[in-house]
């Protein structure tokens, strides 16, 4: 005589078999508020409530701003080179405005002395 093969647990059953448990306890614990939301258990009504937590906001707001860190010589050196940089250019191109300005107002010197 033959014997059935024992099956093997697939990863499927397991989750069904999971899910049904979960939904029982589901069940049973709906039906234990439902019986104290009417008054049934004295006893359950006797535990306190749980006390509440301290707002988290206010953990925050008490820590210090974070720091930036220091920065290097060679760092300060190049921002440094950076703004001379910047520097030299604006002196260049003021200086060819003035030049300009100077020009024009020489120009108009000597037209106006000439007529």
């Amino acid at each position: 005589m033959l014997r059935p093969r024992k099956k093997t647990d697939t990863p499927l059953a397991q989750r069904q078999r999971r899910l049904a448990e979960q939904e029982r306890l589901l069940r049973e614990q709906m039906s234990r508020l439902h019986h104290q939301l009417n008054g049934g258990d004295p006893e359950a009504q006797a535990e306190p409530p749980p006390k509440p937590d301290l707002p988290v906001w206010r953990l925050e707001e008490d820590a210090p701003p974070p720091r930036r860190g220091t920065e290097s010589p060679a760092q300060r050196r190049r921002n440094l080179g950076r703004q001379r940089q910047r520097d030299m250019i604006v002196f260049f191109i003021m200086m060819g405005a003035l030049i300009v300005a100077v020009i024009l107002v020489m120009a108009l010197a000597r037209q106006h002395g000439n007529g």
